[in-house]
């Protein structure tokens, strides 16, 4: 059987303003990106922060994501910068193309999805020739798996999961 495995890394894309509510000045206000970072360890989960600031130097934390926490620090940013190399980010897919270079698989391995992301949705974004409504239908009748188990269309994806796409 051909099959392709694409390792796609979702890396959040930090907006340089956000307007909300600052509970310092009372009111709405724009939030900018001051580029610091920080991270907090909670049991055994880590959560990474962006540090955003207010026009008079009020901070706001926003979440950018959090995963577990390992016992073998040094093994683990080892692991991790080699892996990053590895993956790359989403780009469209077109299954005209595939069917074409006589594939009958496509596997999608996911790895750093930072927000709720629906299957269908996702695969309607990425897949130029697919409708939602199309991918729907193609969860719906099995050809769309994850982790090679039958899903609804709007399975939220996690980390670490592997999409099977069958032509």
């Amino acid at each position: 059987m051909n099959k392709l495995t694409l390792k796609w890394a979702f890396n959040a894309i930090a907006q340089d303003k956000i307007e909300r509510y600052c509970h310092n000045c009372n009111r709405k206000v724009i939030f900018t990106d001051s580029k610091k970072r920080r991270r907090n360890a909670n049991g055994k989960t880590i959560y990474e922060y962006a540090i955003y600031k207010c026009e008079k130097e009020h901070t706001w934390n926003k979440l950018l994501k959090s995963y577990s926490a390992h016992t073998d620090i040094e093994g683990f940013l080892e692991e991790e910068s080699q892996e990053v190399l590895q993956y790359e980010t989403p780009k469209e897919l077109i299954l005209a193309e595939a069917i074409a270079d006589g594939l009958q698989e496509i596997e999608i391995y996911v790895k750093n999805i930072n927000e709720r992301q629906r299957l269908d949705k996702l695969l309607a974004l990425h897949i130029t020739d697919l409708s939602r409504t199309q991918v729907k239908l193609w969860i719906d009748c099995g050809k769309i798996q994850i982790d090679n188990c039958h899903v609804k269309p709007d399975t939220r994806i996690r980390n670490h999961q592997t999409i099977q796409i069958r032509l």
